[in-house]
């Protein structure tokens, strides 16, 4: 997506890319939603629907749309029912920054938990709170197979869950600071009643809401004995 003073270039999911420009701001909504007028590149009128954004970071932001109607109205962007029913995607911006990632010391799969025979740490280091690494080991033999470090952009709640927009690092990247050009992955966190933290790669550039814990728990990490 990129955005200019009266109109915005976007993909709508898979399909070609969409000018749409600025018709209104919809009022009493926080300057969140704006009513738009979209064209395809060759110009072919698609019709008005409202894009929704919200700011996650000074490096991330997420939009959805509603569906496209042939005549405007001041009540398409009030509609939550139907924004409701289509997906939040999320955006890094191309200058991105780093931001304090909300997890804090060491975590590690409990033995109770041991299924399948691989493990996970997780550790935060206090110098770099903008940065996580992710461990995977053999549970029984401790040995590592895989070591991947991420830097974090944004970080957010909804209710339960925290959602962390990363992209994985280099040790190189992380000491001077590079940018690099992987593809941005997004992690969902939840916090049981015992105090067990589940947390999952949702293996896209997309945060998607649907996913299930109960369903689909890929990592269980609970907090070690020692936390910096």
């Amino acid at each position: 997506m990129s955005i200019e003073t009266h109109q915005i270039r976007h993909r709508q999911s898979s399909s070609d890319m969409v000018v749409s420009r600025c018709v209104n701001v919809s009022d009493g909504l926080g300057n969140e939603r704006i009513i738009v007028h979209s064209t395809t590149m060759c110009g072919v009128s698609l019709g008005f629907h409202c894009l929704w954004f919200r700011q996650r970071s000074n490096s991330v932001i997420e939009f959805k749309t509603t569906a496209v109607v042939s005549n405007p109205s001041q009540d398409i962007c009030k509609n939550d029912r139907e924004l409701d029913e289509h997906p939040w995607m999320t955006l890094l911006s191309s200058r991105s920054e780093t931001s304090v990632c909300g997890l804090f010391g060491h975590y590690t799969t409990p033995k109770d938990l041991w299924l399948n025979g691989d493990c996970y740490n997780l550790s935060m280091d206090c110098d770099r709170l903008d940065n996580f690494k992710l461990v995977a080991f053999r549970c029984q033999t401790g040995e590592a197979y895989e070591v991947t470090h991420y830097t974090c952009h944004g970080t957010w709640r909804e209710d339960a869950t925290m959602f962390i927009y990363t992209k994985e690092a280099s040790m190189q990247n992380i000491a001077t600071n590079q940018t690099n050009q992987k593809q941005p992955e997004c992690f969902m966190l939840r916090e049981d009643s015992d105090g067990n933290i589940f947390l999952a790669d949702l293996g896209s550039k997309q945060c998607d809401r649907d996913f299930d814990f109960t369903e689909n728990v890929s990592i269980d990490f609970t907090e070690a004995l020692f936390v910096f």
